[in-house]
């Protein structure tokens, strides 16, 4: 059988394949450290911010929906979509913005976001109560509210808190807000303290007019005298 000796031409061409394998081997790699070093630093900046920043990052991109440049506007548009519910108290006042531009986005932006009506904390009660809330007009949406209410142990206090902050409508949203306020309050200290921090983390990061109302009802509970002055 005869040998093949490798020529200097056979041994050029070895070398430049095998050289071209590994500069693609090595930029993958590099491609997707770039990738993962990318992503861990959005997560951390992300972890890192306080709510107070987030709402004014949200608040100037809000202003920018009426920004002179068509791109500036999409951007913002698209920014603020990617903020999702964390956006959501600042459009809903934004809805009624001076600026025409602004209020009409806002509108938009407020319809597109999906409230997670339903949670994986939720009970069983509370997630048959919400099946196909998405879908019911105010009428339908006020009676699931009125089931939730009267569930026992306050099992859907969370679930009327998210309705509060999320309800498109002011008129249910301070509906949900009344009752909550009219639960009977609990004669167990440790119970009404539980609840008294429920509400508040609840609460505590929304502007709506319904949310202030429960967080002045939880300040009621905690510490009366305050609450009056």
């Amino acid at each position: 059988m005869p040998i093949i000796r490798p020529t200097p031409a056979n041994l050029a061409t070895l070398v430049s394949s095998d050289h071209r394998r590994r500069f693609s081997l090595c930029l993958i790699c590099i491609t997707c450290f770039a990738s993962i070093f990318v992503l861990c630093s959005q997560t951390a900046r992300a972890a890192q911010d306080s709510p107070a920043l987030r709402q004014k990052r949200i608040g100037v991109l809000i202003e920018q929906l009426g920004n002179d440049d068509f791109t500036t506007r999409e951007v913002a548009q698209g920014k603020l979509l990617e903020q999702g519910l964390y956006a959501f108290d600042k459009l809903h006042l934004a809805q009624h913005h001076d600026d025409i531009e602004i209020s009409k986005r806002a509108m938009f932006l407020i319809g597109s976001i999906r409230i997670p009506w339903t949670v994986r904390t939720d009970g069983p009660e509370v997630r048959v109560i919400l099946s196909g809330y998405a879908d019911k007009n105010s009428e339908d949406r006020k009676s699931h509210m009125q089931r939730l209410a009267a569930l026992d142990d306050y099992l859907g206090i969370a679930a009327l808190s998210r309705m509060v902050r999320y309800e498109s409508s002011n008129r249910l949203s301070r509906f949900a807000a009344l009752l909550i306020m009219n639960q009977v309050v609990p004669t167990d200290v440790t119970r009404s303290k539980e609840l008294v921090t429920e509400l508040e983390g609840l609460h505590s990061e929304s502007s709506r007019v319904g949310a202030r109302w429960v967080q002045a009802y939880a300040l009621s509970l905690k510490s009366p005298q305050k609450s009056v002055d």
